[in-house]
């Protein structure tokens, strides 16, 4: 099985704070966490990690972080072959203030330019492709080269182009937020009717019905048999960042390991939830071995 994983690769620093910093005052943070990160580089990290045969296409400047970030692809034995490290482009860093008084995290991110393209030729024998929405142009071809590829696509961002892919996908994971904003129905409260409106129109749209809505602490909402909400397990969060993308990834594991979509998203969610309780992207990855043997069964 080869899976390819296109999109971001950044360097986050995470500040982790008992409370939420007072404009011009002076505080201490009880630890400060580097490490990399970036939507389709830990979707990447997580299935090399648990031992899959993943490319990963993105992009880092060739400078210190972008060196340091391309360490540990090496330390888990991503591909890098696809991987464009550029001349005169500072890798992209992310600041994270994760604070423990609400278990909330604040991300602030380096400028970033539109970059839609990357110089690389993709293959053509995957498997299952996880795009993040970032190099849209490298997406496409991607996808035109991979057409027998399972597609599963990241939903956050409300980018025509990358909505337009949706319909190329077999399974879409798509935030809250997008299914909201795309629906224009409020699905704060999580009431069954609305959720269930939310996706039927979702499933109208992209003409399928393997669309997840993540929910974030209270689970994900899918259509099986019927509609229903699957729901997640309780930890003492501390870090949400980075959550999504282990979701992704373990989905695509599982799915692609001939699980059925209900237990995906059970596993999915655990390793998503569990990931949770540590700070660092490349630290909170949780084993395959923890996500299957752990016994607070949903």
């Amino acid at each position: 099985m080869k899976y390819a994983c296109l999109g971001n690769s950044v360097y986050d620093t995470t500040v982790i704070t008992d409370k939420f910093p007072i404009e011009n005052k002076k505080q201490d943070s009880s630890d400060m966490i580097e490490c990399g990160g970036g939507n389709a580089a830990n979707c990447a990290y997580l299935l090399a990690s648990w031992k899959c045969d993943v490319d990963l296409m993105s992009a880092v400047g060739d400078d210190y972080y972008g060196r340091k970030i391309m360490q540990e692809y090496y330390n888990v034995q991503i591909n890098t072959t696809y991987i464009e490290i550029k001349n005169n482009y500072n890798t992209r860093r992310c600041y994270i203030i994760a604070n423990k008084e609400n278990n909330t995290r604040t991300i602030i991110s380096s400028p970033k330019k539109e970059q839609r393209k990357l110089k690389i030729t993709p293959a053509n024998d995957y498997d299952y492709i996880l795009i993040d929405g970032n190099y849209i142009e490298t997406a496409k071809e991607l996808l035109e080269k991979n057409k027998e590829a399972t597609i599963i696509l990241d939903l956050e961002k409300n980018i025509e182009e990358l909505i337009e892919l949706g319909k190329q996908a077999n399974y879409i994971i798509c935030s809250e937020d997008f299914a909201e904003n795309f629906t224009n129905l409020s699905l704060k409260n999580h009431d069954i009717k609305t959720l269930t409106e939310c996706h039927k129109k979702l499933e109208e749209y992209f003409n399928i019905k393997n669309i997840i809505i993540t929910l974030g602490k209270n689970g994900s909402f899918t259509k099986l048999n019927d509609y229903k909400i699957i729901p997640t397990i309780e930890v003492n969060s501390i870090d949400t960042t980075g959550a999504g993308d282990v979701f992704h990834a373990s989905f695509a594991y599982f799915i692609s390991h001939d699980y059925n979509i209900e237990d995906t998203i059970k596993y999915a969610s655990i390793a998503s939830a569990l990931s949770t309780t540590k700070v660092g992207c490349r630290y909170k990855m949780p084993t395959l071995k923890e996500v299957l043997e752990y016994d607070q069964l949903i």
